[in-house]
C-alpha cells in the first residue's frame, strides 16, 4: 500500500497492472507500507528515493512455513567507479499506518539537511554522468573534464527531490581551459521528468583560456520555470565546441549569495559530510565537510565497539566549506566510524584503514 498526506481513513492501494509485484516507479513521495486489515505492517523510508520493489508471493496472509513471503525494498540508481566506496541507508519502521507515517513525516522529513545540494569534484565524478562527449579524470584535486565532440553535458543523480522555492541560484567553480565563452543549465521537475527546452537559463559568460579556478553563478530567483519539485539538472560546461578540457572543482545549490571571487565558493545551504580520501588509507586521509550555518562542530573518530579513538574537530566554526586529514599510524588496521555533528545535524560514515 503506498499512501500520500490525504486522509487515512480510507487508503488507496496501489497495484501493478500484473499484480502487487514488481517495480513502483516515480512516486510521489519516500515510503511504501505493507499492512494488515488491522492497518499494521512495516514502512520502508529513504529520503532519497521515489522508486521501490514491492510484492507478495505465496497465499496472502499465510505463515512462513507455508512459504508465503512479502518484501518491499527502496530502490536508487547510482553510478559507481572503480574501488568506490557506497553506502545505501534507509529505516525499517514497525508499527500501524499512523505509526508509521508519524515518524515519515515528523522524524525523516524534518530532517532536510540531509538533503544532498551541493557535489564536490576532488575525487571523481560525485555521482555525475558524463555524457554526450565528456570524459573525465581527477587532477590536481579536480575534474578534469575533456571535450570528445560537439555539445557536451553532465547529469546530476536521478531524484534528488529539491524544493525549487529554497534554491534560488546554482554556483558552479571551475577553470575553463578551452576557447569557449558561454554554459549552460537545465533541470526536470517532477512534472516534466525531461530536460525539455523551455528549462533552461540563458547561457552565462566565461572566461576563456583561464588560468584560474572561477566561480559562475546561475540565477535562477526570476525563472518562471523553476518551481515545484527538482528532480535532475544538468551542466553544459561549455555549450559548443570539440575539443579541449576544463576543471571542475564544485556544484552548489544556494539559497542566497553574497559576492563571488577568485577561488572563493559561495557558502552552502546545508550540511554535507564527504567520503574521506583516500579510502581505505595507510595512514592519512583527507575528510572534508560543509557547513550551512556557524555553530558548535565536532568531528570524532570511532572503532566498531563505539569507542572515541580521535577527536579531529571540537570547536566553533563559521558557514562554509572545511578539511581535516586524520592519522591513523597508532590505530590497528580495520573499520572506523567518523561522526560529524553540528547542531541539530549529525552523520557519520565509515573508514578502512588497511596497514
Amino acid at each position: 500500500m503506498l499512501f500520500t498526506e490525504d486522509s487515512l481513513n480510507n487508503p488507496a492501494v496501489v497495484n501493478l497492472s500484473s499484480g502487487f509485484w514488481g517495480r513502483y516507479g516515480n512516486v510521489s513521495e519516500h515510503w511504501m507500507a505493507f499492512v494488515d486489515q488491522n492497518k499494521s505492517g512495516i514502512g520502508v523510508f529513504n529520503q532519497n528515493c521515489t522508486n521501490f520493489l514491492a510484492g507478495v508471493a505465496g497465499t496472502p496472509g499465510g505463515q512462513s512455513t507455508d512459504g508465503s513471503t512479502s518484501y518491499i525494498a527502496p530502490l536508487k540508481q547510482v553510478i559507481l567507479n572503480k574501488n568506490s566506496v557506497f553506502e545505501y541507508d534507509y529505516y525499517l519502521i514497525l508499527g500501524t499506518v499512523e505509526q508509521i507515517r508519524h515518524f515519515v513525516y515528523k522524524v525523516g522529513y524534518a530532517d532536510t539537511t540531509s538533503l544532498v545540494t551541493g557535489w564536490n569534484f576532488t575525487t571523481g565524478t560525485d555521482g555525475w554522468s558524463l555524457t554526450h562527449s565528456l570524459n573525465g579524470t581527477v587532477t590536481d584535486s579536480s575534474l578534469t573534464l575533456n571535450l570528445t565532440g560537439a555539445d557536451p553535458y553532465m547529469v546530476s543523480p536521478d531524484n534528488l527531490n529539491l524544493d525549487a522555492s529554497l534554491y534560488k541560484y546554482v554556483s558552479v567553480t571551475m577553470k575553463n581551459n578551452t576557447d569557449q565563452t558561454t554554459a549552460g543549465f537545465f533541470w526536470a521537475t517532477n512534472t516534466s521528468p525531461n530536460f525539455s527546452a523551455g528549462m533552461s537559463l540563458p547561457s552565462i559568460p566565461l572566461v576563456p583560456n583561464d588560468s584560474l579556478f572561477r566561480t559562475y553563478i546561475f540565477d535562477l530567483s526570476t525563472d518562471s520555470a523553476w518551481t515545484g519539485t527538482i528532480n535532475q539538472i544538468r551542466l553544459d560546461p561549455v555549450q559548443s565546441g570539440t575539443s579541449g578540457t576544463l576543471q571542475l572543482k564544485q556544484i552548489q545549490l544556494l539559497s542566497s549569495i553574497t559576492s563571488i571571487g577568485n577561488e572563493k565558493p559561495a557558502l552552502p545551504l546545508s550540511y554535507s559530510l564527504m567520503q574521506n580520501y583516500p579510502n581505505p588509507f595507510n595512514p592519512t586521509t583527507m575528510i572534508k565537510y560543509s557547513l550551512g550555518k556557524p555553530g558548535l562542530v565536532t568531528l570524532k573518530v570511532y572503532n566498531m565497539l563505539g569507542q572515541q579513538v580521535a577527536a579531529l574537530v571540537n570547536k566553533e566554526q563559521a558557514a562554509g566549506n572545511y578539511s581535516v586529514n586524520f592519522d591513523g599510524g597508532k590505530l590497528s588496521s580495520g573499520v572506523y566510524i567518523y561522526r560529524l555533528s553540528a547542531g541539530v545535524f549529525s552523520i557519520a560514515k565509515k573508514l578502512i584503514l588497511l596497514k
